[in-house]
């Protein structure tokens, strides 16, 4: 066998409603979530698999003399990690919260922030879930 080696990003917003990937592949996978701009306690939902995790932190934005300032919020699902401009905050995850996988097929996400005027967004990189040997 083979496996086939490569990332597809999503980029979701805030309050937009669900956004579909499809992991054509036929084992599970573990997304690195990145997510930027404002939010406060972000919480990123797979509707498909009733997976959710929530970090009670407010990611920022800014622009100071022409220069964009935003925060980074890293979820590792394989990995396991937190980081939050490249500082762990594993402690800041909500309790009951899991680390989201993709399931083969259609995969339905949300992201929602507790406040709705926020714009923030999360891209969603993943490989497609086939094994080799």
């Amino acid at each position: 066998g083979f496996e086939i080696n490569f990332q597809l990003p999503l980029a979701i917003s805030g309050g937009e409603g669900e956004s579909v990937i499809e992991n054509a592949g036929l084992e599970k996978v573990y997304p690195v979530i990145k997510m930027y701009g404002a939010l406060h306690n972000p919480t990123f939902v797979n509707l498909t698999t009733s997976q959710q995790i929530q970090i009670e932190t407010d990611l920022g934005y800014a622009e100071e003399g022409g220069e964009v300032r935003r925060d980074e919020l890293v979820i590792d699902s394989r990995m396991r990690t937190v980081t939050l401009n490249g500082t762990d905050v594993y402690h800041l995850i909500s309790e009951g919260s899991e680390f989201p996988i993709l399931a083969p097929g259609e995969n339905k996400l949300v992201l929602h922030s507790d406040i709705s005027g926020d714009n923030g967004y999360a891209e969603v990189n993943y490989k497609q879930g086939y094994l080799s040997i």
